[in-house]
């Protein structure tokens, strides 16, 4: 029975292998222009701010969960949250335009739900649709006629991902999975967005929670991340949403649904690895742009007078390049970094945040 086992697992890895070694035949690189690792260092990679600080991030999301567990009563709190840019769960949001293709719902239902969880008042900037198309019959083509028209779009939630995807003879394999969650990055990348898609487990159990995505490894593999919302039984009013996604730590945040407005409410977050070691220089750049002293500007030999004399103007910008997503998150420092004819001009500003959002966009 073990080599049996054994054997369905080792086929599965070598379909997979040569799924992948097709995409990567298929794949057209010009390796004659490349960027050196000095050219890289120098440049400074502005992340786009989360959609939900800590929760919620630009990119292609997977949101998996059993049936009846709730995905589509925490989906709709987030659309509401973010179009009305109100925090969630007591996170900052960064509010814009929501457009949620309920695709396994009807618009009865989901008036009563939505009464039921935040009353009767509606916003504007959240959008839905119960219809789609599929990817290869011109779902990109319409979603590309929404966000002309709503060019302040943040979120677009796919409820369920099944609906849009196209198999031959309903059959699924690494490169499918891969190509499909591709096709739908390459759209989204312009428009620097939030797609989520939502989609369910597979019965089968694993030591691993996220491996209970139903679908191969191609999915996770060509998604930003992924979160899965599992409850211990059919009934529970409690659920756990593991959090996987690039660039940040796992964390867990443990929910109770509230009885009245059904609403997933959460009771604390877990993070499952520990937070980076305190930075001797993003720390005293805290201590010198602060509320009192809100800005500073130079060269970055001035700021490295100013930090660290012992350390290179050089170096010390390159530290910062590498910690600008920190230096936001952590210190509510923004930090700029540009060349000017008389040399590179940094800015650094403090910005809390409630000024987070207006102090980026100046």
């Amino acid at each position: 029975m073990d080599s049996t086992k054994d054997n369905c697992e080792s086929n599965i890895q070598d379909e997979e292998l040569e799924d992948y070694t097709e995409i990567l035949k298929r794949m057209r690189i010009d390796l004659s222009s490349t960027v050196g690792l000095d050219d890289i260092m120098e440049t400074v990679y502005e992340k786009q701010p989360a959609l939900i600080d800590g929760l919620l991030f630009t990119g292609i999301y997977i949101l998996a969960g059993a049936p009846k567990a709730g995905k589509s009563f925490l989906m709709e709190q987030i659309a509401y949250h973010v179009s009305t840019g109100k925090p969630f769960w007591g996170l900052a949001v960064q509010p814009g335009t929501v457009l949620y293709l309920a695709l396994e719902d009807s618009m009865e239902n989901i008036q009563e739900r939505m009464y039921r969880m935040f009353g009767p008042e509606g916003p504007e900037k959240l959008r839905f649709a119960s219809w789609s198309c599929s990817i290869n019959s011109g779902l990109t083509d319409r979603l590309a006629s929404f966000l002309k028209k709503y060019e302040d779009t943040r979120l677009i939630i796919i409820d369920t991902f099944q609906r849009i995807r196209d198999a031959d003879n309903g059959s699924y394999s690494y490169s499918a999975d891969y190509q499909t969650i591709q096709t739908l990055r390459t759209f989204i990348a312009p428009y620097k967005l939030c797609l989520l898609l939502v989609h369910h487990t597979r019965k089968q159990p694993s030591n691993q929670c996220f491996e209970l995505i139903s679908g191969t490894n191609g999915l996770m593999g060509a998604c930003d991340g992924a979160y899965l919302l599992q409850k211990e039984h059919y009934a529970a009013q409690k659920a756990t949403l593991h959090m996987s996604v690039r660039n940040s730590a796992p964390q867990t945040f443990c929910l109770t649904r509230n009885l009245t407005t059904l609403c997933w409410e959460l009771e604390k977050i877990q993070e499952n690895l520990p937070k980076p070691p305190p930075n001797e220089i993003l720390e005293a750049v805290a201590q010198m742009v602060t509320a009192e002293a809100p800005e500073w500007q130079g060269s970055p030999a001035e700021l490295a007078a100013v930090l660290q004399p012992d350390i290179s103007p050089n170096a010390l910008t390159r530290h910062l390049n590498v910690n600008i997503s920190r230096l936001r998150e952590e210190y509510s420092i923004i930090y700029n970094n540009q060349a000017k004819h008389a040399g590179r001009r940094i800015t650094l500003r403090y910005a809390p945040p409630t000024q987070k959002t207006q102090a980026e966009s100046n």
